[in-house]
């Protein structure tokens, strides 16, 4: 079902009559409505949507807004950390691969997976550095930032994954 589609125009005036006669009920049986009805609404697009909502619906009930707060702060910092040396290793190699690209393949194709290996490097460091020094970077952000040394464990693997499959996907390709 699209927010396009006639189900929709007749779907949303259901659920939404619904959501006022149980109002007397109480917000708790309102609630429950628009979660069957959100359920039932992603379904019926694609099922596979299913896991994505009910996991946002358990994270979202089970955290506070701090801890929210917590993982888009410590979030932020790992993505600054990767655009701050991914993205310049890129940019500055892109017309570099796409000279040698129209001249020779298999030299554009060397020198990308020698520039994979660099940044693979590169972040793996960026990895060492999140994980184990979790303790000192949240010492250094302040007090702000305490009890955020876990989320810095935890999201420490991604600069790797960002770094080599930024590189892959951009200069890879033009490869």
């Amino acid at each position: 079902m699209l927010f396009n589609s006639v189900a929709f125009a007749i779907f949303l005036p259901i659920v939404f009559i619904l959501y006022w006669i149980l109002a007397n009920k109480g917000h708790k049986i309102q609630n429950l409505l628009l979660l069957a009805a959100s359920l039932y609404f992603y379904a019926s697009w694609d099922w596979r949507f299913l896991l994505l909502l009910i996991t946002s619906i358990i994270l979202g009930y089970f955290s506070s807004a701090e801890q929210v707060g917590q993982y888009t702060a410590v979030e932020k910092i790992m993505r600054a950390a990767c655009y701050f040396i991914f993205v310049p290793i890129s940019q500055a190699f892109y017309p570099r691969v796409i000279n040698i690209a129209t001249q020779n393949r298999k030299n554009a194709i060397d020198l990308v997976q020698r520039i994979l290996i660099c940044v693979f490097l590169i972040m793996m460091i960026v990895f060492i550095i999140m994980y184990f020094f979790s303790p000192y970077l949240v010492e250094f952000l302040g007090n702000d930032y305490k009890d955020t040394s876990i989320l810095f464990k935890i999201i420490s693997f991604v600069p790797i994954f960002v770094g080599t499959g930024g590189i892959v996907a951009q200069l890879g390709l033009l490869a």
